[in-house]
């Protein structure tokens, strides 16, 4: 297949639909247009890159229309877009592209309102993700954070998934029947958490233990460092520090290089603007229910902005005393008194922390409304 389809040539395993939509474009004459539903999938994984760097180059791209939060094929678990293409030679760099997002099952298709940007913004979009939630104003905005900031994959020395294998929650033992083995079993296995175990500053660690033989020795080594730990399948990132070397299901590991302090980039990746920008970019890793995946490899590419020194230090003071509040409520009824004071603080030092990631990235009044009218339709 990758001999006769260029969508089938990346590293990752291929979809089928790419090839779907690479012949489709083949059987075209010049100007010949075709429109697909297809699963949104395509629109920023990396084994869709191919695909969407071959349409930029031979379509006209005349509308992305996602209809992924509605349920149009009963028996079918999938997030489809409809797109339409026509096919051209020489694309023109200022063709407009109209998109839009459809959220309401009924009377779906009826007073579409589109918005419309230049296609060439797609290209210019790191991975060249498209982008359907896209304006003029969100377009400038992604630019001018993409210049100032680093991606996060050059920021860390590790960051990886806890494990990929399949079927270990049959090696998985709870906290009552480890503590009836001898002590020489007890030695094969580790504590662990999973997605669930996992808040935002904070782990609520329910008993597990794994056996110890799921890992690579090089992956137990790393669960013995500090280390920040993300949750995959949430509504919103969650990430917070780990001191207690867990080991890790389904749930990734990120060990910040020495010259990224650990707190600092914890309140970034906990920050309200951090998540808004990951379900702007990577609106298609959205899932039923509002989840969204929060998959390492769409992560790495997240744009961090490293602060001067004064906002750095204020950011690390700020998420060490809601670690600290976080562990403090953990032990507290929180329907007292003394639980809804603590919760009250968390909040505040929280909404703090937000105010400083805006300030962090140079978000203006003007772009914090377009982000804040965003969460508010989430």
């Amino acid at each position: 297949m990758k001999q006769h389809y260029y969508s089938a040539k990346v590293k990752e395993k291929y979809n089928l639909l790419v090839i779907f939509l690479e012949k489709g474009l083949k059987l075209l004459k010049d100007g010949g247009k075709l429109g697909f539903i297809v699963s949104s999938q395509f629109l920023s994984a990396d084994f869709g890159y191919n695909i969407r760097e071959l349409i930029l180059q031979t379509c006209e791209i005349d509308q992305i229309l996602d209809v992924s939060e509605i349920k149009l094929f009963k028996k079918a678990a999938t997030y489809p877009i409809i797109i339409i293409l026509k096919k051209k030679k020489n694309p023109s760099e200022d063709h407009k592209v109209k998109l839009a997002i459809v959220k309401n099952k009924d009377n779906a298709f009826e007073n579409i309102v589109f918005s419309e940007i230049d296609q060439k913004s797609f290209g210019s979009i790191t991975k060249k993700i498209f982008v359907t939630g896209l304006t003029k104003e969100k377009f400038a905005l992604i630019k001018r954070i993409e210049k100032d900031s680093k991606m996060l994959k050059d920021l860390v020395e590790e960051f990886t998934w806890g494990t990929s294998a399949s079927g270990y929650g049959k090696k998985k033992i709870r906290r009552e029947d480890y503590d009836e083995l001898p002590s020489k079993d007890k030695d094969k296995y580790i504590k662990f958490i999973q997605t669930g175990d996992i808040d935002r500053y904070a782990i609520n660690w329910q008993g597990d233990y794994l056996d110890k033989e799921i890992f690579t020795k090089r992956k137990l080594r790393l669960f013995e460092r500090e280390k920040i730990v993300i949750g995959r399948v949430n509504k919103f990132l969650k990430a917070t520090l780990d001191k207690k070397k867990y080991a890790l299901g389904k749930a990734a590991l990120l060990i910040p290089k020495t010259e990224i302090n650990i707190f600092y980039l914890l309140g970034i990746l906990n920050s309200e603007f951090f998540d808004w920008y990951y379900k702007l970019i990577f609106r298609s890793a959205h899932m039923a229910g509002e989840y969204y995946d929060y998959d390492v490899r769409n992560l790495e590419i997240m744009p961090i902005r490293v602060a001067n020194d004064q906002k750095k230090e204020k950011m690390i003071a700020l998420v060490k005393e809601i670690l600290e509040l976080k562990e403090k409520i953990q032990s507290i009824n929180p329907q007292l008194s003394e639980g809804r004071r603590l919760q009250d603080e968390i909040n505040s030092v929280n909404n703090e922390i937000n105010k400083l990631v805006y300030k962090i990235y140079d978000i203006i009044d003007e772009e914090k409304k377009i982000i804040e009218e965003s969460l508010k339709g989430q």
